[in-house]
């Protein structure tokens, strides 16, 4: 498949972004607890962070990964990427001064969907627009 110089500075640009903000998550995650700030006066607002910290991840990740006629490759590898990330950022949180949250685990898988549907979306709508 011939990719244009535009596709594979985008896949380009996207690889290094996720690597980007997989490291900003993880120091994130891991920072002290105690240093975190707390958002009270809205309910659940961290799982909402979470929620919208792996929706960015994903979106990009998806770029990074996206192969035309292989959507389910590409799902499979994103929702993979994300949900280790998620596992691994909940094992290790407890050593850090955090808490081990199952909530934050799902709300992160959300946010991934949310993310690589939104990419797939706006790939599709590309791949639309080239191809006429």
């Amino acid at each position: 498949m011939v990719r244009t110089r535009t596709e594979k500075m985008l896949r380009d640009f996207s690889s290094i972004l996720s690597l980007f903000f997989t490291m900003l998550i993880v120091f994130l995650s891991l920072e002290n607890g105690s240093e975190v700030p707390q958002v009270k006066w809205i309910p659940f607002a961290d799982k909402g962070l979470h929620a919208c910290a792996y929706a960015v991840l994903s979106f990009l990740v998806t770029i990074w990964f996206f192969k035309r006629g292989k959507l389910v490759r590409t799902f499979l590898l994103v929702v993979l990427y994300c949900f280790v990330l998620g596992v691994i950022m909940e094992l290790l949180q407890p050593s850090f001064g955090r808490y081990r949250e199952f909530l934050d685990l799902v709300s992160d898988v959300v946010g991934c969907l949310i993310g690589f549907f939104l990419s797939t979306f706006i790939l599709c709508l590309y791949e639309r627009r080239t191809n006429k």
